[in-house]
């Protein structure tokens, strides 16, 4: 077994996720019931990148002891509006500081929070912007600028000049200020917190963040009917009719006395604690608990860091 781990892990392959049952062979013995999961979808990097859509599933094993294995390419998804998240390639480029300080420094009227909270949404949209203009696809940006740099090479080969060098030099700076924002993003989006910052391992980045995005997406749901759903949209709202059964819907008619709830409730909190609790937050308890935060990770859905 063990040399089989080692050649799944030279051949850097990875267990397609994969729906029904957990266990994929039995003994079919009555008397003394044996059930392993034995069987697994082994795919690549290269399959997640050409079918990132594709969906695997065991069927019954029928005469056999073994189940079946099916996987199915899939047509692309439905693609939904992304929410905003805050990359620190965006830090590296040199009008951002610029740029942060002519949105924070606007005069806005309102009360305070309602001013910082109309700040982040304008400085959203400039963010948005830079994005836009100098970091989308960033990696086929990479190999633009790698192609440039390598016919530059070749011309200050042919004909050293301190013209041909210094262009050389500009796309060689270029190229590395590429592949640094390059390395940022996807170590970002890989979530990655215990490599040690150092090589651009560009490539393992780029596998974990395939791997997420696998592992994230929702292809199959059993409803509570026991039917099971593909489509995309009756998932949706298989998905959000569940919860709305589950916490229910707001009634303006039903009336909530809070002594009558208060009645129920016993109190759990000693005099002292509930002054600990009641205290008035201080500076230093919201500096310490922002530095703790990791630097890569969003502390809320509005995607700041």
């Amino acid at each position: 077994m063990s040399a089989f781990r080692d050649w799944i892990t030279e051949m850097e392959l990875i267990d397609h996720q994969a729906s029904s049952s957990f266990f994929t062979w039995t003994n079919q013995q009555s008397g003394n019931p044996i059930a392993r999961k034995l069987d697994r979808i082994l795919v690549n990097v290269d399959w997640l990148d050409g079918f990132p859509d594709s969906v695997a599933e065991f069927l019954n094993p029928s005469f056999s002891d073994h189940c079946g294995m099916l996987v199915r390419p899939s047509r692309p998804r439905k693609s939904f509006p992304k929410p905003f998240r805050f990359f620190e390639m965006w830090m590296q480029h040199p009008s951002y500081d610029v740029t942060v300080t002519e949105v924070w420094n606007q005069q806005l009227q309102g009360p305070v929070l309602q001013r910082i909270k109309r700040k982040f949404q304008m400085l959203k949209i400039e963010l948005k912007k830079l994005n836009r203009q100098e970091f989308m696809n960033i990696s086929d940006k990479v190999k633009a600028a790698n192609s440039n740099l390598e016919l530059a090479q070749a011309q200050a080969l042919e004909d050293p000049t301190p013209v041909t060098f210094e262009r050389m030099h500009l796309l060689t700076e270029e190229l590395q200020y590429l592949r640094r924002a390059e390395e940022c993003f996807y170590r970002q989006k890989s979530c990655i917190n215990w490599l040690a910052l150092g090589d651009m391992n560009l490539a393992f980045f780029h596998k974990a963040v395939k791997i997420r995005q696998a592992c994230k997406q929702l292809r199959r749901l059993i409803s509570n009917s026991g039917a099971e759903i593909t489509n995309e949209e009756e998932i949706v709202e298989e998905a959000v009719g569940f919860y709305k059964n589950m916490y229910g819907i707001v009634n303006p008619e039903v009336k909530l006395d809070s002594t009558v709830i208060g009645s129920f409730i016993r109190k759990q909190v000693s005099e002292q604690s509930k002054h600990v609790l009641c205290a008035e937050v201080t500076n230093e308890e919201v500096r310490v608990a922002l530095f703790a935060m990791d630097p890569l990770k969003a502390p809320g859905p509005d995607g700041w860091t």
